[in-house]
């Protein structure tokens, strides 16, 4: 895809389903009060062809910030491990119709893979839709490693720095996407510029 699509819909993946650079991943993750296994749902049923995306595993485990992203060299290794190529168009969908599968797609294009996209409604409206599912026992025992290349892209990052330099420049407008009852921000409406620091060390790359 040329156009570097961000969605896309269950037509469409059906219609490409096992082709040979049109690569499916799961990539389920749910907050602990959900009382959702992610792993668990996936092994139960999955999309045919599909990878597990863990987010979790995938994140930086050197900070005690939840779901940083890893270095260009780890996140590289862990996607050859899902058989996930550099010529691979990869769809990532969830479990909650699309919830965490646009993190997914964010990890990868900040790693400079730019052809990947989100499967709109996600495995919910795939299953109503009736099309098929598979177990993990149904799919295949083995993944071979592809090669893949990670080049972070900085413009689609802010560290601390960056989010400090801009509550003085106010250049950039910052959205703050927490639930509403989390805690409190500056500003009127929806879309504010934070002015906690520590949501500033935060907002680099946590969902």
């Amino acid at each position: 895809m040329n156009e570097e699509p961000s969605l896309v819909t269950t037509e469409w993946l059906a219609a490409h389903l096992g082709e040979p650079n049109v690569r499916v991943a799961d990539a389920s993750w749910y907050l602990p009060q959900a009382a959702r296994n992610a792993r668990a749902e996936y092994e139960a049923a999955h999309i045919p062809g599909a990878v597990f995306f863990d987010i979790d595993a995938l994140s930086d485990r050197a900070t005690d910030l939840p779901h940083m992203l890893p270095s260009p060299e780890v996140f590289a290794s862990g996607i050859r491990n899902l058989g996930l190529g550099d010529a691979d168009l990869v769809v990532f969908y969830d479990g909650a119709g699309v919830y965490s599968a646009p993190r997914a797609l964010w990890m990868m294009r900040a790693m400079g893979h730019r052809e990947a996209a989100v499967l709109d409604g996600g495995v919910p409206k795939w299953r109503r839709e009736g099309r098929p599912v598979q177990s993990k026992t149904d799919g295949r025992d083995a993944i071979e490693r592809c090669h893949f290349t990670a080049k972070l892209d900085g413009k689609l990052l802010r560290d601390y720095p960056a989010m400090q330099n801009n509550l003085q420049t106010g250049h950039e407008q910052v959205l703050d996407a927490r639930r509403r009852e989390t805690g409190s921000h500056a500003g009127r409406g929806e879309c504010v510029l934070w002015r906690c620091a520590d949501a500033g060390r935060h907002a680099a790359s946590r969902r």
